[in-house]
């Protein structure tokens, strides 16, 4: 198991794309640690991990927008869908 979000290798200097990607990495070390470290079976962090997102989709007032973003990125990375059938970008 790899990096969960894969962002482009180039250096940008956006600041905004750097904190997400200093918070993407933090999470994956999380995953990863929980994962390979401490024996917590993929399907219980996936578990885990849909709790804690649809906790934070409940703070917002565009659910149905997050939650369709949610869904074609998930289908995209897991290999399944229109978008990676295609082999379009989001």
């Amino acid at each position: 198991m790899g990096k969960v979000l894969e962002f482009p290798q180039e250096r940008r200097k956006d600041a905004g794309l750097l904190r997400l990607r200093r918070a993407s990495d933090k999470i994956d070390q999380v995953i990863l640690e929980a994962v390979f470290s401490d024996g917590v079976a993929p399907h219980e962090m996936a578990g885990i991990l849909a709790h804690r997102l649809g906790a934070l989709i409940g703070t917002t007032d565009q659910k149905a927008d997050l939650l369709g973003l949610c869904e074609k990125v998930l289908k995209k990375k897991a290999g399944a869908g229109p978008s990676a059938e295609s082999g379009g970008s989001l």
